[in-house]
């Protein structure tokens, strides 16, 4: 049975709530296009249902209807998309603090993992690249519906059809909008039921909350199958192909091998330099800002703990845990479950020939990898280490918020520095007709102030279709970039007042 303090929890939420105004204060700024944002720009211009169309000749349902999910979002004012972009992420981020919670049956344990998901930057490219964002919609659609059945499972909420069919439209929706988590959403309703930690009956598994998941997503392949100019063969929106003989089964263990890419994020603190154009960046009243924030956000999970640990609620805890160690054999069904959800993450990859471990890439996995953990610890005797009830363990997770919050900080503040020379290059480019091939110049060189930066993202700042795709939104003549003598040479020069950056158009 579920023995929540409400008033209680809401200290724990809302200080989640501010550590996320904290650590993404530094993406408040009016968005800079780059990539596909051009591109999409242009489509909800010019009509965004002739694009629909004609990517669903080509890919059917699959990569077609789910450009409304973030292409309008191209279409907005610039001053609030990354606004935007920010809400999704703080959505995600409370449904998976409530999902972890009612898995994991502590409050600590989801709070702790909601932190380091949504906190962190781990997956900062779903976040701070416009075109990028369907993945945290993607992601909201499936949270949604297995939160839906959690609940339903603990206490029914509705009549057993219409949890399907909520779930079920939820899950249909998620399907359209991206495919990472297609294989996994089959297995959420069978998720709910092994979940409830009770021994799980045949009568049990027929319920048609448990199964709906599978039906839809057997629907949606079909569909997919049946609309998609390949057949049973993956079409990408250009119309290549990859039959099922390209499947990369390496990639099943690669996407979870990857995820050691996510302790680059702090090669950043080694960097004076880095932190210096940070702080310019978001200039010295967001930084306050943003630690008042940070400040509030421990004192309310200081008060939560002083409250936890008071004698009335000395024995509280979110669920009930009695008998966990005796009863540690028969509840592992939930953490067998999680674990085939991985693996089914990792299998969408595989199908797909291959992963990239972009920053974007791994804001999915990151969420079930410490959805597993989370699982596994309220299940050992790791437990204890997360009633912080000692003064060093509570300082311990005072610092995680902390450090949590200042590499955010550091990264969106060199995002947004290499995001802004690449458009000062774009506009200059627009500005001076240059016959020749370009040979581009970056002083320093891009990424100086974080080696490890375009290892995490979806595309670099100097490759030329992301540069064209800059000059065809400007109404402008592409352009070829080379390392030849012949070619124009372009210095991207940054000045080291950190505000100033000077174009030099020589001819070799």
């Amino acid at each position: 049975m579920i023995n929540l303090n409400q008033n209680k929890e809401k200290l724990l939420v809302l200080s989640l709530i501010l550590a996320l105004f904290a650590a993404w204060i530094g993406q408040m700024y009016t968005y800079l296009f780059v990539a596909d944002d051009f591109a999409f720009a242009e489509s909800f211009k010019n009509g965004i249902w002739d694009m629909i169309i004609s990517a669903y000749q080509v890919t059917g349902i699959r990569r077609s209807i789910g450009f409304l999910s973030n292409v309008p979002l191209l279409g907005l004012p610039v001053d609030v998309i990354n606004y935007f972009c920010l809400a999704l992420h703080f959505t995600a981020t409370l449904l998976f603090y409530q999902v972890v919670k009612l898995l994991a049956k502590s409050n600590k344990i989801s709070f702790i993992c909601s932190i380091l998901f949504g906190v962190f930057p781990f997956g900062y490219g779903a976040v701070t690249w416009a075109s990028g964002t369907y993945i945290i919609t993607h992601f909201i659609f499936f949270l949604a519906a297995l939160l839906i059945l959690l609940y339903h499972a603990f206490r029914p909420i509705a009549k057993d059809w219409v949890i399907s069919l909520v779930t079920g439209v939820l899950i249909f929706i998620s399907c359209l909008i991206g495919e990472h988590l297609i294989f996994a959403t089959a297995f959420i309703g069978l998720l709910a039921l092994v979940s409830m930690n009770k021994n799980i009956q045949i009568s049990d598994v027929k319920k048609t909350w448990v199964f709906t998941p599978f039906i839809v997503i057997i629907v949606y392949l079909l569909l997919v199958i049946v609309t998609q100019q390949g057949g049973i063969n993956i079409t990408d929106i250009r119309g290549n192909e990859k039959s099922v003989s390209s499947i990369n089964l390496t990639t099943v263990i690669s996407v979870w091998f990857y995820l050691i890419k996510n302790l680059q994020m702090f090669q950043i603190w080694t960097n004076a330099e880095a932190i210096r154009i940070t702080i310019n960046n978001m200039g010295w009243v967001k930084i306050l800002i943003g630690l008042l924030i940070l400040l509030l956000s421990v004192a309310l999970v200081k008060i939560f703990l002083n409250l936890d640990a008071s004698p009335k609620n000395r024995v509280s805890k979110t669920f009930n845990t009695k008998n966990r160690n005796s009863t540690y054999i028969s509840e592992m069904w939930d953490i067998i479950t999680i674990f085939i959800m991985m693996l089914s993450i990792s299998g969408v990859h595989a199908l797909a020939g291959g992963y990239s471990a972009s920053s974007r890439h791994q804001y999915v996995p990151i969420a079930l990898f410490l959805m597993f953990i989370g699982v596994i610890c309220s299940k050992t005797f790791m437990i204890k280490y997360f009633q912080f009830k000692t003064f060093k363990s509570q300082l311990f997770l005072f610092l995680l918020i902390f450090i949590g919050v200042t590499t955010t900080w550091l990264v969106t503040g060199i995002n947004k520095f290499e995001l802004t020379r690449h458009h000062n290059l774009i506009n200059f480019l627009a500005e001076n007709k240059i016959e020749k091939t370009i040979n581009l110049q970056f002083e320093p060189p891009l990424y100086f102030a974080w080696k490890s930066m375009n290892g995490t993202l979806s595309h670099s700042f100097d490759e030329e279709w992301v540069i064209n795709l800059g000059l065809q939104y400007k109404g402008k003549e592409p352009i070829k970039l080379s390392s030849d003598r012949d070619s124009v040479k372009v210095h991207i020069i940054y000045k080291p007042n950190f505000d100033i950056y000077v174009f030099d158009k020589k001819m070799q």
